[in-house]
C-alpha cells in the first residue's frame, strides 16, 4: 500500500515542481525556446526556429511594448525594425490634410529595408502581410530590388479526367463525380440487346 500511494505522492511533486517554476516559463530571459515561440504566437508573432536563440528572446521582450500600435504605421516599423535589426521606411496614403489638400486615395503600402537581417525574403514579406490591412497592396523593397511573392502552382480541377468504359468509345466524366446532378453518361447497351430490369 505504501508503494502504491508513493506513485500518487511523485506524480503530484512532479506537478507542484512544475507550477513552481512556471514563473521562469513566462520569462522570455530564461523560458524554453518552445515556449518561447509559444509565448510570441501570444503576441501575434510567429518566429522562424532558425533565427538565433537570442534574436527570438528578444523579438518576445519587443513585441510586449509594440503589441498596442499593432495595426499603425509606427507599431509596423517598430516591429520590422526589430526582426531586421535595420532601418525600415514606410510610406502610405494616410496621413492628416488640411481641407482640399488630400492626396488620391491609394491603398499601397511601399516598405523599404536596407537588410532583412537573420530571416528570409519571403519570411519577412508573409510577416508584413499579415500585419497591414487585408485590401492593402504591398510594395516590399530590399535596397531597391522588390520582393516578389512565391505562388506555388495550384493543380487545375476544372479540366475533365478521361476514362476508357469496356466495349465503349472514351467518355469524360466529371471529376465530381456521378451524384453531382449532372445528366447520365453511361453508354447506350449494344443493338440486340435487353436493358437490364431497373427493380
Amino acid at each position: 500500500m505504501g508503494r502504491f500511494v508513493r506513485i500518487f505522492e511523485d506524480i503530484g511533486g512532479g506537478i507542484r515542481g512544475r507550477i513552481g517554476r512556471f514563473h521562469q516559463d513566462l520569462d522570455p530571459g530564461v523560458a524554453a525556446p518552445e515556449f518561447l515561440r509559444w509565448m510570441a504566437g501570444w503576441l501575434g508573432m510567429a518566429l522562424d526556429p532558425s533565427l538565433p536563440e537570442e534574436h527570438q528572446r528578444s523579438l518576445v521582450r519587443a513585441a510586449g511594448p509594440m503589441f498596442p500600435l499593432r495595426g499603425t504605421k509606427l507599431g509596423l516599423q517598430s516591429l520590422l525594425e526589430a526582426f531586421t535589426q535595420s532601418k525600415v521606411e514606410i510610406s502610405d496614403g494616410g496621413g492628416v490634410f488640411t481641407a482640399g489638400a488630400a492626396p488620391a486615395a491609394t491603398n499601397q503600402v511601399t516598405i523599404r529595408v536596407s537588410s532583412t537581417g537573420a530571416i528570409s525574403e519571403q519570411h519577412l514579406l508573409e510577416l508584413v502581410q499579415r500585419e497591414v490591412p487585408a485590401t492593402a497592396v504591398v510594395d516590399l523593397r530590399i535596397g531597391r530590388r522588390r520582393v516578389k511573392e512565391d505562388v506555388a502552382e495550384q493543380p487545375d480541377l476544372s479540366s475533365t479526367v478521361q476514362i476508357q468504359l469496356p466495349g465503349a468509345d472514351t467518355q469524360p466524366m466529371d471529376p465530381a463525380g456521378p451524384n453531382d446532378g449532372s445528366p447520365d453518361r453511361t453508354p447506350p447497351p449494344p443493338p440486340g440487346t435487353v436493358p437490364p430490369d431497373p427493380r
